[in-house]
């Protein structure tokens, strides 16, 4: 997946960090995240978060651009 100039230049004004990978010699603006249910309790926060049924045995999360922020924000 590749992001538009236009998503791009979005994410860059709020401060985000796009990813940028290189998968099967394509680069691309996003990664996968699996959380199982072995993770605890951040299985249930995304279960909660995104209003999923928690039936499967796998979510996954596409990522676009991650943040790191202090407690200060």
């Amino acid at each position: 997946m590749r992001l538009t100039k236009a998503q791009k230049n979005e994410l860059i004004e709020f401060g985000w960090d796009i990813v940028e990978i290189e998968a099967e010699g394509r680069k691309q603006n996003c990664s996968w995240i699996s959380v199982n249910p072995e993770d605890g309790v951040i299985f249930n926060e995304t279960i909660s978060h995104f209003g999923l049924s928690g039936e499967g045995n796998c979510i996954k999360l596409l990522v676009i651009g991650t943040i790191e922020e202090s407690e200060e924000e």
